[in-house]
């Protein structure tokens, strides 16, 4: 390798402030994996989360625990410890195309989940006496498999063949090594989700405005323990629709920032902002858990259980 072309690869940020990013990025994987962990230990020892729509809730929590296991320690090897070690950045094809990967199932699976939490909430607000025929365990579990296996497969691309290749002075990012055809491919599928997720939450929390006191009414003067349920479902929607804004909120800046081009080199100041929204949009995987301890009592009082190591501990709603 030349000169030239070893001097092309040299980070443009100075070591001491790869070290801040890589500590941040190091705290963020080891709380990411704890906490996510921890909910999934819930949902496997509390028979009374098995719902349906925790099942999203589950869904989300793999694919956040993918991002801490595989994601955040191929960005720290990728992203701040080569460039530490050797003083200038790696161009490993196969390296790169794994953290490519595993961003893409990650973030794939989470939005496709998102727009299924809201197929959920949508019925289960809009038609609360025919919630349970319509949204089944065999249905959510078929949709979610079809997700996992269609993110999967599309993601699988960035090992084939040119997808990723690297020219004179490009690292591991999306927008510098990857076939500009499957980037497109990417940036629609997530875009296009994320649009329906954010609508098809915002019509769920309008219908839910407009709805709830009459429907309230209505099934109390039915059955007053419908009503008392339709209470509980309309806080776990105000919970998913919470969810989704925290990650349109962590995505986006991410999402901007990689439709920005120079003509020359990226200036400094532009390396930390991206470093910065990369660290927002991973931050993401961290939030859910913590949204469920907070805003959900089963889900609050079934991680407290697992975190005492009390895993025969009854846990209830009220």
């Amino acid at each position: 390798m030349n000169e030239m072309y070893v001097e092309m690869l040299k980070p443009i940020l100075p070591p001491a402030e790869l070290s801040i990013h890589l500590v941040v990025e190091i705290l963020l994987m080891v709380l990411i994996c704890s906490s996510n962990i921890m909910v999934l230990v819930s949902m496997s020892v509390h028979k009374c989360l098995h719902t349906v729509t925790n099942m999203f809730l589950v869904s989300l929590a793999i694919a956040d625990l993918l991002m801490g296991l595989f994601g955040c320690p191929l960005d720290i090897i990728i992203l701040y410890i080569m460039p530490l070690h050797l003083g200038r950045h790696i161009q490993d094809k196969w390296l790169c195309a794994a953290r490519l990967f595993c961003h893409n199932v990650s973030a794939g699976a989470s939005v496709y989940s998102m727009v299924g939490i809201a197929i959920d909430r949508f019925i289960a607000v809009k038609y609360p006496l025919r919630y349970r025929e319509l949204i089944t365990h065999t249905r959510v579990g078929i949709f979610i498999g079809c997700i996992w296996v269609y993110i999967i497969i599309g993601s699988s691309v960035n090992f084939l063949g040119d997808i990723v290749k690297f020219g004179p002075g490009d690292t591991c990012r999306s927008v510098q090594v990857r076939d500009p055809n499957f980037v497109l491919f990417v940036k629609c599928n997530i875009l296009v989700t994320f649009l329906v997720s954010t609508f098809a939450h915002i019509v769920v929390a309008i219908v839910a405005t407009h709805q709830r006191a009459k429907v309230a009414s209505e099934l109390a003067a039915f059955n007053n323990n419908l009503a008392v349920a339709y209470k509980k479902e309309n806080r776990i929607t105000k919970t998913m629709s919470l969810i989704v804004g925290l990650f349109v909120l962590c995505w986006l800046p991410y999402i901007l920032i990689t439709m920005v081009k120079f003509k020359g080199s990226e200036p400094k100041w532009f390396k930390h902002l991206f470093s910065f929204t990369v660290e927002i949009s991973i931050a993401n995987s961290l939030i859910n858990p913590w949204i469920y301890a907070f805003r959900l009592k089963l889900w609050r009082k079934a991680m407290k259980n697992v975190l005492f190591c009390k895993y025969n501990a009854h846990v209830s709603d009220d």
